[in-house]
């Protein structure tokens, strides 16, 4: 088992909190007196929507790959996994765009020039411009979360661009890494001498080989590593909630 009981009923309890959180963040954007147009279309359609389907992202995921499953999942089932973590990154990312788009528009915020912010100035993340227009507060809380926004972008950006996040079908150990070779050295063997049947055969020996784990990461060269994606779906929607409650905070001042 790749958690503890411990951990998996921790989990457990924090997903089955994730519908209660987030109607409770729904509740305080959809109620929120917006007086720009544009702010409360981003809160409403856009925030807001992307919030659910975290949340339904999460359900789903939880439910394809349970916790406590020990046997390996189906090809179908890490695929269903796969889809939804993928919208899931890509929701994550789009909702903090969200938040500073209702930033901008709700504060009025522009440039140290007095000039409007372009379209690819906004965002929340470290290399973006609106950060100078923020107040100390909240200037301070987003640099306190870098490296979380690193971590996001990466993903992000693979999925859209590069290597897509997958979950491996299984991983081999080092205890079993040279039997592992071993058989694939005799496969290469049984393709050359065009015997298919044995090297069908010594295919299902590496697969028994392997041991599953429920992580997630994109391409081997450039992935920072391996990420369990069940606790890292639960940090990310909480890290959103928080952001979206300092937000809430910003638009008060």
């Amino acid at each position: 088992m790749p958690f503890s009981n411990e951990q998996i009923e921790v989990w457990q309890e924090a997903s089955r909190l994730i519908p209660t959180k987030t109607q409770a963040l729904l509740g305080k954007f959809i109620a929120y007196p917006y007086r720009d147009p544009k702010a409360l279309e981003y809160a409403k359609q856009g925030f807001c929507r992307r919030v659910s389907t975290l949340a339904r992202c999460i359900h789903n995921v939880f439910a394809a790959i349970p916790l406590e499953r020990t046997e390996r999942p189906s090809n179908d089932e890490r695929t269903d996994a796969t889809i939804n973590i993928q919208a899931f990154l890509f929701n994550a990312f789009g909702s903090l765009d969200n938040l500073a788009h209702i930033l901008v528009g709700e504060r009025q915020l522009v440039r140290a020039d007095g000039k409007s912010f372009r379209a690819l100035q906004i965002g929340l993340d470290p290399g973006k411009d609106l950060r100078t227009a923020l107040s100390p507060e909240l200037s301070h809380y987003l640099a306190t979360l870098d490296d979380w926004f690193s971590y996001l972008a990466d993903f992000r950006h693979a999925l859209a661009h590069r290597v897509p996040i997958y979950i491996p079908p299984y991983l081999i150990t080092s205890a079993t890494r040279d039997e592992y070779e071993r058989l694939e050295n005799e496969k290469a063997q049984a393709f050359i001498a065009h015997d298919i049947e044995l090297a069908v055969r010594l295919d299902d020996a590496q697969d028994a080989l392997g041991q599953f784990e429920p992580i997630m990461t994109h391409s081997p060269l450039e992935s920072p590593g391996f990420i369990a994606f069940h606790r890292e779906m639960l940090v990310d929607f909480h890290t959103i909630e928080e952001i979206a409650g300092k937000v809430l905070d910003e638009l008060r001042r």
